[in-house]
């Protein structure tokens, strides 16, 4: 049976998530934990398939969790809670390079939306995290080098590209765009090989740190 771990400070608020998940997610085993080297030692022997870790533990705080947990378990999914008060964090959170991105002060099910989404290969942008990261990507200047790298790609790629950027997953894209699923997995692995780009995550901070976030023509 798969884990998630659900690591926070506040057991009161890690034991209300594992009644929910161990309800509506009976596939998982659910962990809590509450310290984040109990965290890191756990992942470390147990590879959990997802862990959600807030960004205030203990001891280290969720970046540092997120980084040690990618360091000896690079197949567990990290999935990020930002509580109020740390939207100003979410540039940084992001660039730690987790799967996930919400505020705690989202949805249940946006929480629990984000756990199938990982779990199936893709990143998870919260509305209102990926409402944040489009702004901020809006106010920046378009950066020459990262330009280069999108002349490789087709006008559908680069629809495909801005999607991506803005935290939907493919069966959105699929939607949006009148394609399937697997149609918009194969043109995201093409556009990251043609752009030398291993995940969505690092996708995501390159162009972030670029400033792109263009208005394409949704049609052909």
């Amino acid at each position: 049976m798969s884990t998630i771990v659900l690591a926070d400070r506040h057991r009161m608020f890690t034991q209300s998530l594992r009644v929910v998940f161990e309800q509506r997610l009976q596939e998982f085993r659910v962990v809590e934990l509450h310290s984040g080297v109990e965290v890191v030692e756990f992942c470390r022997t147990n590879h959990p398939e997802v862990l959600i870790v807030g960004m205030s533990m203990s001891d280290l705080n969720g970046l540092e969790v997120t980084a040690e947990v990618m360091r000896h378990s690079s197949m567990t999914k990290v999935i990020m809670l930002l509580g109020l008060g740390q939207t100003a964090e979410v540039m940084n959170v992001i660039k730690g390079g987790a799967q996930g991105y919400l505020l705690k002060s989202e949805s249940l099910e946006c929480l629990l939306k984000s756990v199938l989404v990982v779990t199936s290969g893709d990143s998870y942008f919260s509305p209102q995290i990926a409402c944040d990261v489009a702004k901020f990507l809006q106010k920046r200047k378009s950066n020459p080098s990262f330009n280069s790298l999108l002349e490789s790609l087709s006008p559908r790629e680069m629809q495909v590209l801005r999607l991506v950027i803005e935290g939907k997953t493919s069966k959105e894209i699929a939607h949006l765009l009148d394609l399937n699923s697997e149609t918009v997995r194969t043109y995201r692995k093409t556009m990251m090989r043609k752009m030398g780009i291993k995940n969505v995550v690092i996708l995501t901070r390159v162009a972030m740190q670029a400033g792109f976030l263009a208005s394409f023509d949704m049609g052909e």
